[in-house]
C-alpha cells in the first residue's frame, strides 16, 4: 500500500497523510546508545510491515517519517488501515534514520506491533558503512541480507520462468536460516565463529514444480556440506570442509 508524503515546512516534517481510512495507530519511540549527532537533515523513518512470508519481502502497511529528528527518543506515530490486518499474520516495527539515502541507524531485530498495549521501544544500531554501486570495497553484512543464489558447484544458476530465484535470509537476530530454493520455500538454522559457518536442519516445503527441482535438491544438499564463508563486497562465497567452493550468491539488501 503506498500513501502520499506530505511535507511541512515550519516543522521540516514528512509524514503518511492521514485520511478517513486509517482507523488505528501504532506508537513508541526510538534509540541509539552511540553519542553521535546526526547530520543536518538525517530523515527518520518508522514502518509498519507484514512480515508472515519468510521468502518474500516485507509488506508495508504503514510508515510515518521525519527530517530533523532532534533530541533522543524519537517518538512516532504509524497510521495505518485496520482493515489489513489479517489473522495470523505476523506484523513487526521497524526504523531508520538516514541521511541523503545514506543508511546511519536501524533497528536489527523484529519487534512485534501488536503483542502490547504499551507504546514500543525500538533500539537503534549504527550501521558502519553501506555498500554503494561505486563503492566495491564496502562489504554486506552475512545476517539480514538477501542473498540471492548466482552460482552452484560451478554452475550457473538457472530461474523458471514464473518462480522465485533461489535465495537465503540469516536472520539478524536469531540462528535461522530462511529463503527458497526456486519451487518450495527453505528453513533451517545455522551457527557461525569467525569464518566458520553451518547449516543445520534444513528442510523444505513439498510442493512439486516443473522445473528447477534438480537444483534446488542440489541446492539443499550443498547447504549441508558448508563449513566456512568469505565476503569480499556483496558477493558471498561458501566452501566445505575441504575449502573447495560450493557456492556463490549475490547480496541485495533488506528494505
Amino acid at each position: 500500500m503506498k500513501h502520499a508524503l506530505t511535507r511541512s515546512i515550519a516543522a521540516a516534517i514528512i509524514a503518511t497523510s492521514a485520511s478517513p481510512l486509517f482507523a488505528a495507530t501504532v506508537t513508541g519511540s526510538a534509540f541509539y546508545r552511540e553519542r553521535i549527532a546526526l547530520p543536518a537533515g538525517a530523515v527518520f523513518e518508522a514502518t509498519l510491515e507484514d512480515v508472515s512470508r519468510t521468502d518474500a519481502a516485507a509488506i508495508i502497511i504503514g510508515r510515518t517519517a521525519y527530517t530533523s529528528a532532534g533530541t533522543m527518543p524519537f517518538a512516532f506515530t504509524i497510521n495505518y488501515d485496520d482493515k489489513v490486518i489479517l489473522p495470523g499474520h505476523t506484523y513487526t516495527v521497524r526504523a531508520t534514520i538516514r541521511h541523503q539515502d545514506k543508511l546511519l541507524f536501524a533497528t536489527d531485530a523484529h519487534v512485534p506491533a501488536f503483542d502490547t498495549k504499551e507504546p514500543l521501544t525500538l533500539i537503534l544500531v549504527h550501521v558502519a558503512k553501506q555498500a554503494s554501486p561505486r563503492d566495491n570495497t564496502a562489504t554486506s553484512p552475512l545476517r539480514n541480507t538477501y542473498w540471492k543464489l548466482t552460482e552452484l558447484n560451478n554452475n550457473s544458476v538457472e530461474v523458471a520462468k514464473h518462480q522465485r530465484e533461489p535465495h537465503i535470509i540469516l536472520a539478524a537476530d536469531v540462528p535461522r536460516v530462511s529463503g527458497n530454493g526456486g519451487c518450495n520455500s527453505i528453513m533451517g538454522e545455522f551457527e557461525v565463529s569467525g569464518n566458520a559457518l553451518t547449516f543445520k536442519q534444513m528442510a523444505g516445503t513439498m510442493m512439486a514444480c516443473q522445473h528447477g527441482m534438480e537444483q534446488e535438491t542440489a541446492f539443499l544438499r550443498t547447504l549441508s556440506t558448508v563449513a566456512s564463508y568469505q565476503i569480499t563486497g556483496d558477493t558471498l562465497v561458501l566452501h566445505n570442509a575441504d575449502h573447495a567452493v560450493v557456492a556463490r550468491f549475490k547480496a541485495v539488501a533488506l528494505k
